[in-house]
């Protein structure tokens, strides 16, 4: 995996289309020291179109300020395509991510609703068999379609990443955001056109 240290925990995950991982890498990295990090670690991860990621900065914050760049400066993104937060990182072990997920749902109100989520690649294990283990601690209401967390399992081969997750935004989806910004700014000029009179023109003094 692009030359790391045996053991190397990631706390971000970034998406690229194929063949383009190696640049996508740079984006990041370049990205990441824009927003605070100018030693995050950044490898391509074997798997295609998958860049693992190490960053000092808290993952949530990191995607955070990621989006704030991206709201500023949208075609400094070229490559990326989701940049995802990472709590916990491990050996793919099924009890091993059960025990991740028990310790995390903690957090989970009882009051709440959770979903879990699985994305994996190179791996055995069955998503019904990994949504079973993260859900068996949770006491909690499940909603598939708005929860109020999402537990999100994230397989990579032989290695796992798992987090708790407040919403979906907290996943910066870069063509999503792009998009809900230009809807944000049409609406921003349309209301501002609605308040001006029509016929009205500055007067010359």
């Amino acid at each position: 995996m692009g030359g790391r240290g045996i053991g190397t925990v990631f706390n971000l995950i970034a998406t690229s289309g194929r063949d383009v991982e190696f640049d996508a890498k740079l984006e990041l990295q370049l990205l990441l020291s824009e927003v605070g990090d100018d030693s995050a670690k950044v490898w391509e991860s074997g798997v295609s179109g998958l860049i693992l990621a190490n960053t000092r900065l808290e993952p949530r914050e990191a995607t955070r300020r990621l989006r704030d760049l991206l709201s500023e400066r949208p075609f400094d993104f070229k490559l990326l395509k989701r940049i995802i937060p990472v709590e916990v990182w491990m050996e793919t072990d099924l009890k091993k991510i059960e025990e991740a997920c028990a310790k995390l749902s903690k957090r989970i109100q009882t009051t709440e609703t959770f979903r879990v989520t699985v994305e994996k690649r190179r791996t055995r294990l069955r998503s019904r068999e990994l949504i079973e283990a993260a859900a068996r601690h949770v006491d909690a209401r499940v909603d598939l379609e708005k929860p109020d967390r999402i537990i999100l399992i994230q397989v990579v081969g032989g290695e796992t990443g798992v987090s708790l997750l407040g919403s979906e935004k907290e996943i910066l989806n870069v063509d999503k955001a792009f998009l809900e910004k230009i809807d944000e700014e049409s609406n921003l000029l349309s209301t501002t056109e609605d308040q001006v009179p029509s016929g009205s023109f500055p007067q010359d003094r």
